[in-house]
């Protein structure tokens, strides 16, 4: 099925502590060509984007890999993502509802451990594109949605991590209104000082367990 996809994904599970258990799935339809995979992602949810697939849940054929020069060297950080993003730049990505993989989530976040600044790869990737180019694509909005959303989640990281003033400034390179809510959010706990960062780093779990124990109760009820 689907000869002319660059990426074929499936839905999966993520398993936090506590038996929580969050299924990511894009549910409109059974296995099919996905019509934005920029739109999958930022339109999954209210301000809830999640990723169709994960790295234990995508293939690609070969020479597409090699044709897009595989995983991006040098980058540190959303290798996956860049590849990912570069490939449904240029072909369909195909996809199915099937959980086939399974993420088991010991530790709150990543972001928790990383010390220097950090820069989202694929953004930077697509300002070398044309605009003429860009406009003219069916998902030109996702897209710039999507760049948007990466550039947040790096400038997230660059807070938690005590780059409060740095990440501050760059918070104006995020356009799109539809992530205003979260811009006000990061803009105010860019004002936290780095003790205050490396308190929230040293019980991210713990606040994150709270979180998750929280959303669950609420959906139940």
């Amino acid at each position: 099925l689907y000869p002319n996809a660059g990426l074929y994904g499936t839905a999966y599970e993520l398993r936090y502590p506590g038996s929580i258990v969050e299924t990511v799935c894009t549910r409109n339809g059974g296995d099919r060509l996905l019509p934005s995979y920029f739109g999958a992602i930022v339109n999954y949810g209210p301000n809830n984007p999640r990723y169709p697939f994960n790295s234990s849940s995508f293939a690609a054929p070969k020479n597409i890999l090699l044709g897009v020069g595989g995983f991006p060297w040098g980058v540190k950080w959303n290798e996956d993502v860049m590849l990912w993003g570069v490939i449904a730049l240029q072909f369909p990505v195909a996809y199915s509802p099937d959980v086939c993989s399974i993420i088991h989530r010991h530790t709150a976040n990543d972001s928790s451990k990383i010390i220097e600044y950090q820069e989202s790869p694929f953004p930077q990737y697509v300002s070398t594109i044309s605009k003429d180019e860009l406009l003219r694509r069916d998902d030109a909005e996702d897209l710039t949605k999507y760049c948007d959303y990466l550039r947040l989640a790096a400038i997230s990281r660059n807070i938690y991590s005590g780059h409060g003033a740095r990440a501050r400034l760059e918070l104006s390179s995020v356009k799109s209104p539809h992530w205003t809510w979260k811009k006000y959010k990061l803009q105010m706990l860019s004002y936290i000082p780095r003790w205050g960062m490396q308190f929230i780093r040293n019980h991210a779990k713990s606040l994150s367990y709270l979180k998750r124990k929280i959303k669950t109760k609420i959906i139940r009820d």
